[in-house]
């Protein structure tokens, strides 16, 4: 399913092909009849995404409603001064662990997906995801039962979730994540995601997201030619100075709970502050 992932992502950036109604029919087919998600509800989020990334207005940026997180310096002040939140943001690091890779594949997406659906009357995206819920319907309940099947569905749900919160969280909640700083394209890029080290395995494994800078630079290259433009990019950014970041994957996860660390102590802080007036 998170190979799946990888794999609809190319087709929703339109990389795959020369012809966007192909991309987009595969993009359907993927997402819709081989994984049970919906195709148009990924596109709004995701495009949103590469316009702005890290913006507080960025989809794919957890956000304190419904997520129990706040991210960045300057949004974790502004509630701490205003006594804002509802939960204790200074143990978000921790509680990180139980709530976003458990809970947002095999629970908030699936909101997420029929709330688009039925608020953007996306019938196109039902009856196509109509098709991944009959066949599980007629060739997995027989074999294992109306329980068994319900429960092989969330649990490799499940699973995919953990795979799909460490192989891409990474890639920006670390970085430079606050209100729209009117950055230009580029520098906004280059300062919003980080690269990882890679090799076959890991290439494979995070569906080459460690190329996270030369994907949003160039959205439509398919990505087995990123290690291909990967010095340009550094001579790009190098040329105009701009961050360009790149570090070991275990290096990366760990720079990733350490900044829902500092901002949930700035948060924190702000708050204690705020006290005294």
């Amino acid at each position: 399913q998170q190979q799946g992932a990888w794999t609809q992502h190319d087709f929703g950036h339109r990389s795959v092909f020369n012809s966007t109604r192909l991309n987009r029919i595969f993009h359907y087919f993927t997402m819709c009849c081989l994984k049970g998600t919906g195709s148009a509800w990924w596109n709004y989020r995701h495009f949103q995404h590469h316009s702005k990334p890290n913006n507080h207005n960025d989809p794919d940026i957890p956000a304190p409603f419904p997520f129990p997180f706040l991210l960045g310096k300057t949004i974790p002040e502004e509630w701490g001064k205003k006594h804002w939140g509802w939960l204790p943001y200074h143990l978000q690091h921790k509680y990180f662990f139980f709530t976003l890779p458990p809970l947002v594949v095999p629970v908030i997406y699936h909101v997420e997906i029929v709330h688009h659906i039925i608020t953007k009357r996306n019938w196109q995206d039902f009856l196509w995801m109509l098709t991944f819920y009959l066949r599980y319907r007629y060739f997995v309940k027989p074999l294992i039962g109306l329980y068994g099947g319900l429960t092989l569905y969330f649990f490799v749900r499940f699973l995919e979730s953990h795979w799909f919160i460490w192989c891409t969280q990474f890639n920006h909640l670390a970085m430079e994540m606050d209100v729209d700083d009117l950055k230009d394209w580029p520098a906004r890029q280059a300062a919003t995601t980080a690269n990882a080290d890679g090799g076959l395995f890991m290439d494979w494994f995070l569906g080459h997201m460690n190329f996270q800078i030369e994907h949003h630079f160039f959205p439509t290259m398919p990505r087995h030619n990123y290690p291909k433009v990967r010095p340009y990019a550094k001579a790009f950014c190098a040329k105009h100075g701009l961050k360009y970041t790149q570090k070991p994957f275990l290096t990366a996860v760990g720079d990733m709970l350490k900044s829902l660390e500092e901002s949930g102590n700035i948060w924190k802080k702000a708050w204690e502050m705020s006290k005294d007036f």
